[in-house]
């Protein structure tokens, strides 16, 4: 929604930082839109509050790793020596 060409809605900040990961005023704007969201709606944030415990307690060590969208990868401790691999029909040769 469109007031006063202001942008309001859930998805004004969510929409810069999606566009723009590493802009810090994106991610502002996106940090504030995010904490009102949650101030104003007490259900959200008990939602929220419970699914990042429940993700923490999984990971056993208190370090949270998500693999968002497709063919993503995420490595929760540490990697050396590893060929990782995304796609689809890549062959590994041994060299």
């Amino acid at each position: 929604m469109v007031e006063d060409g202001q942008q309001t809605g859930s998805t004004g900040g969510s929409a810069g930082v999606g566009k723009n990961p590493d802009d810090a005023d994106a991610q502002g704007a996106f940090r504030l839109q995010l904490r009102k969201l949650l101030a104003d709606d007490a259900d959200l944030l008990a939602d929220v509050a419970r699914l990042w415990a429940e993700v923490n307690a999984a990971s056993g060590v208190g370090n949270t790793n998500i693999a968002a969208g497709n063919r993503s990868v995420a490595i929760g401790g540490h990697v050396s020596g590893s060929v990782i691999v995304t796609g689809d029909q890549n062959q590994i040769k041994p060299s």
